[in-house]
């Protein structure tokens, strides 16, 4: 049973049955990884920017969960695709996922 961390989110020992995306296998990997970051309600912020009014509160929120997003998504990508993680997408799960997505979809 996955253990849960004092933020609510569960540790990353229950992204097993995920497959690590190799760049051929997005159909599959997207699916599974729309699963499991839904159900630690962190999809959001990989679907759609922060809005440009958003209040600090948010902003902070947002980064959290942001930062809790991409660290799930970088156990699941192989070293290949982990070169779309730079300093442009660090921080912004939204951007990580499109260039994942702009990148491996029609494969």
């Amino acid at each position: 049973m996955p253990t849960k961390s004092s933020d609510n989110i569960t540790d990353n020992k229950d992204t097993i049955s995920i497959p690590v995306l190799n760049g051929s296998n997005y159909g599959h990997w997207i699916l599974r990884m729309n699963i499991h970051i839904r159900s630690r309600d962190l999809l959001e912020v990989c679907k759609i920017p922060i809005a440009e009014e958003a209040t600090p509160s948010v902003v902070n929120k947002w980064t959290k969960a942001c930062y809790n997003s991409i660290d799930i998504t970088t156990t699941r990508i192989n070293k290949k695709v982990f070169r779309v993680v730079n300093e442009e997408t660090y921080g912004k799960a939204y951007l990580l996922w499109s260039k994942i997505t702009d990148k491996y979809a029609s494969k």
